[in-house]
């Protein structure tokens, strides 16, 4: 693993920008959220393990209201009180898409990683080949500022994040793709040597 580049945002702050950004654009309320990050949690962690306690009994209004002023404490730069790492997971596959998948692949960044999906986790294989076309686009559309003079240098400053983040998003998607196809080809391996062992006997 390559070592990563410097970095000026805490690892929680790129997740609580990537929800603020969904709150806003998408008019999603906090307590909605944080219900989903609630339930996320209570799924995911043992209770005896929880170092977060949520209001999960009572009236359902004032559940709500109380957990996410909980979380709006932990986005507060004005709180000191930090997102517990055992929270971040229930919290970032709380975020709707396409926000959940900038998030991830900036947090895979900060190790020099990609977010390549595991071929056992991707859901639909049209899914897979619709992301790769999306980041396809993506890509070409962020390098059209890069190269409108014919070459990439420290003037194109204002625009290199972005084409970054495409760039590796297209790479992710080609990744997964590629992990895919693969295990498919594996597979057919498998059966074809199945289908030889049990045709060889008749050939004695």
């Amino acid at each position: 693993m390559s070592e990563s580049m410097p970095i000026s945002e805490t690892r929680s702050e790129v997740i609580f920008r990537h929800t603020r950004r969904m709150l806003h654009e998408r008019r999603i309320s906090m307590p909605t959220f944080s219900q989903s990050v609630v339930e996320r949690y209570v799924r995911s962690v043992a209770e005896a393990a929880r170092c977060v306690q949520f209001q999960l009994v009572g009236d359902p209004f004032r559940a709500a209201t109380a957990n996410a002023q909980k979380l709006a404490r932990y986005m507060d730069p004005c709180i000191d009180a930090r997102l517990p790492v055992d929270l971040e997971e229930a919290w970032v596959f709380s975020l709707v898409e396409p926000y959940r998948t900038e998030c991830v692949r900036e947090l895979a960044a900060r190790y020099g990683l990609l977010d390549v999906p595991l071929p056992c986790c991707t859901a639909d294989d049209l899914q897979s080949v619709g992301r790769l076309s999306r980041e396809f686009g993506r890509a070409i559309q962020s390098m059209a500022p890069l190269i409108d003079d014919g070459r990439i240098d420290a003037d194109d400053a204002p625009h290199l994040d972005a084409a970054l983040t495409h760039i590796r998003g297209l790479l992710a998607a080609a990744e997964g793709l590629a992990a895919r196809v693969e295990a498919a080809k594996a597979a057919a391996m498998q059966a074809q040597q199945k289908r030889a062992r049990v045709v060889a006997p008749w050939k004695h």
